[in-house]
């Protein structure tokens, strides 16, 4: 994938319901949540919210923000994947209340094969490149992803994306 994105690979771009891939999302992640004895819950308060995007592509970016929320929360953690409006876009936010990310670490934080120092645990595992992927997605679809974080309470993913028009 990584490969592809610097290749010049094409997103989609036409409407696409966040709510459906939010819940599959949510349900492909349902076993390593509970291997990692992580809750996971959703706030999506609305029955539809649809963007100008790609539905594949906004599946994998949902898939590295909560496999990472999941990895870096500790055992009876508690991980949030909300949805609601901001002005005329969509924001998407996966919280933990995990490890944070530590000040040295932030301004790599989407760089490819970029892995935080205090991911010494085997339940951290990867290669750094989730992040610098759902960044490059997200920019190409126009949108934006950000975060907060504090070391030792937890970190907020945001992802906001043009609401498509009904």
């Amino acid at each position: 994938d990584a490969e592809q994105l610097a290749a010049g690979m094409k997103v989609k771009a036409e409407p696409v319901d966040l709510v459906p891939l939010i819940d599959q999302t949510l349900k492909l992640h349902r076993v390593y949540s509970e291997e990692l004895k992580v809750d996971v819950n959703a706030d999506v308060p609305m029955a539809a919210a649809r963007v100008v995007g790609d539905a594949d592509r906004l599946i994998q970016v949902l898939t590295n923000l909560l496999s990472n929320a999941i990895k870096f929360s500790s055992p009876g953690g508690q991980v949030r994947v909300g949805l609601h409006r901001a002005g005329d876009r969509l924001r998407l936010e996966v919280s933990d209340n995990g490890l944070g990310i530590p000040e040295s670490f932030r301004p790599h934080l989407f760089e490819r094969f970029a892995r935080s120092p205090s991911a010494t645990l085997p339940r951290h595992r990867g290669v750094g490149l989730g992040l610098a992927i759902a960044k490059e997605i997200i920019d190409m679809l126009g949108g934006e992803i950000s975060y907060t974080t504090e070391v030792g309470v937890g970190t907020t993913f945001t992802v906001e994306l043009a609401e498509a028009e009904a």
